[in-house]
Parts: structure tokens; sequence; C-alpha cells
């Protein structure tokens, strides 16, 4: 396992380790506000870093420890940055209620769509003008980013506030997250692929529909006791992690079942591991032998999924550690 993990949090730094060692072997400033996501690019040169109101981006491969670029169009925290996998494009969204459309050569936005409720989750989907949206008014929407409108969207009332998305494009799959403890999956089809697979679906399965598209559900899933802060599939999405405000990581799905619509394949459960506090963010690593996570308790652990060991600890963090991602330093060809 070679890789690179970077972090950041409250305590206004973001730290990169050497994943088999531990060791913390560069450090970076961010003053001007609270960590809240950090995000390698896909060449894994650059580290994103979100905050209130301005994304940074540092070049850790260069040794500056001074933004390279910074994007300056938010009004208020930026919740979630995601690149794009064709060309030098990504999409920010905000508290301010904006989603924005990045080519990173320019220093304003390609396209800009206001949301009617603040902003905590985005990623991208199928289609190449197509991203998905959830929002703390309890609903994700499926936007046209060219035509600047909704296409589709599923709202789970008004006590529900979402806290973040993942979407994987192979199987159609997005799971979401809020406040109530509950992870949700849904299916998601556009009217095509709705033709196409009508045997696949469960005549008492619930959705969501629009002109334009439908949201089917999977399952429901209790993850926490009130808020579940991060959710994130594995690679084939056959696995599902999540992290709550009880501290445990929870690792959701049965590999044995090939149908990722079926919702008995996702109620078994293991707990990897538990945190003092808080349990902010959780990842797989590419193998899927392992689970990364950090907290509120100042540590980012390493848990081996099937004994719920715990590998590692990295320690520097003075405070609540919000976010972290990973990236291989070495090629592998699994």
């Amino acid at each position: 396992m070679s890789l690179r993990v970077v972090s950041g949090g409250y305590d206004h730094t973001i730290r990169l380790w050497d994943a088999v060692t531990g060791t913390n072997d560069q450090t970076l400033q961010f003053n001007e506000s609270q960590v809240n996501q950090v995000q390698f690019s896909l060449d894994g040169r650059l580290v994103a870093v979100c905050g209130n109101p301005r994304v940074c981006f540092y070049d850790i491969q260069s040794g500056s420890t001074s933004p390279v670029l910074s994007l300056e169009y938010h009004r208020n925290n930026v919740s979630q940055l995601v690149w794009s996998e064709s060309g030098p494009f990504a999409i920010t969204c905000s508290e301010d209620t904006w989603l924005c459309e990045w080519d990173m050569r320019a220093s304003e936005p390609l396209r800009s769509c206001k949301s009617d409720g603040c902003l905590s989750g985005v990623v991208y989907g199928n289609r190449k003008d197509e991203c998905f949206t959830c929002d703390y008014g309890g609903s994700i929407k499926i936007w046209s980013l060219e035509n600047k409108e909704v296409l589709a969207r599923l709202v789970f009332g008004d006590q529900e506030i979402l806290s973040g998305l993942v979407f994987d494009p192979l199987h159609h799959l997005v799971a979401s997250i809020g406040n109530s403890g509950y992870g949700y999956l849904f299916r998601v089809e556009t009217e095509e692929e709705e033709k196409e697979s009508t045997s696949m679906k469960d005549e008492g399965s619930m959705s969501n529909q629009t002109d334009d598209g439908y949201f089917s559900r999977v399952t429901k899933l209790r993850c926490s006791k009130r808020y579940v802060l991060k959710a994130r599939f594995n690679r084939d999405a056959s696995l599902l992690v999540s992290a709550g405000d009880d501290g445990n990581i929870r690792v959701w799905g049965d590999e044995k079942v090939a149908d990722r619509y079926q919702e008995q394949r996702w109620q078994q459960s293991r707990l990897v591991g538990k945190h003092q506090k808080w349990a902010w963010d959780c990842l797989f690593t590419r193998d899927t032998r392992y689970v990364f996570s950090a907290s509120s308790d100042k540590r980012i652990c390493l848990w081996d999924i099937e004994t719920g060991d715990l590998m590692k600890e990295y320690k520097g963090h003075q405070k609540a550690i919000t976010s972290i991602d990973t990236f291989p330093t070495t090629t592998d060809n699994d």
C-alpha cells in the first residue's frame, strides 16, 4: 500500500502523510477558515482545499506553501469540489446556494446555477453536462449544467438535512446521508434507461419521477444515532462505508450478492472501527482491504475491514479533522 494521505480540519492546517510510515512529511497553513474538504487532483500534483468562501489549490510537488490558484466566486462555505474525468474542469457547490462549473484555465465560472437552498454535496453524472446535488432542504437534484435547469428532483422532507452524496456511474447508484442518522441508496435512470430495464424494477420500489428521469429506492440504512457525516462506495460499488456522530465506522453490503439493487444485500453491516468522538470522513483503499477514517478526536485511523484491527494512527492535528483523501504513489494494475 503506497499512498499519500492528505487531511484538513479546524486547526487551519493541511497535512500530508506517508500512509505506510505514518509520517507527517508536509504541513501547509490555511488560516482564513476551517477546512471543509481536501481533494487530490487526478494526477496527484495539486490539493484542492475548500474553505469559507474560497477554494485554494496547492502544488504539493513544488514545495511551495502558498496557493498557486484560488477560486473566488462563492460567498459562503464551499461544501465540495469534484474534478471532471475529462479535461481541466471541476464543479463546486456552496452554502451560498450556487453551483459552479469551472474551466481551471479561467478565473470565472464556466457556468453557474442557483439552487433554492444551501448546497452540501455535488457529483458528476453520467452525461457530460450532468451533475447531482444535495442540499439542506432535504432534496437531491439532477442538473443540466448546459441548460442551467433541474431535470429531476427527489425530496426527502422538511426535517431532513442532507449532508452529502456519492454516485457510482457504472451501476447508477446514489447514496445520500443526512441528519436523521440514515443513509439512503437509490438507482438513478433516465427515461431511455427506464424503457430498457423495466424488468429490473420491483413493483414495490419507491420512485420520484419527472419527465426526464427518476429515482428508484434501493434501501435505507441506519448508519448512526443522529448525524451521518460521510459515506463512500468502494471502487466497484459493492460496499459502502459510513461515518457518523457516534464515532462508528461501518461497512455495508454483501460482496457475494452481485445484484446492487437488492435491498437485503445492503443490510449486512460490519463495525470496523470506532473513534472517541465524531467521525467526519471515511474512505476505502483501492483494494478494499482497509478503510481510512478521520475524527474530532484528532486522529486519522487505518482499519482492517475484515478483522476490525486498528492498523495505524496518524497524529498531528490539534483539532477536529473534517476531511481526508488519498493518492497512490505507485502504479498498480488492480
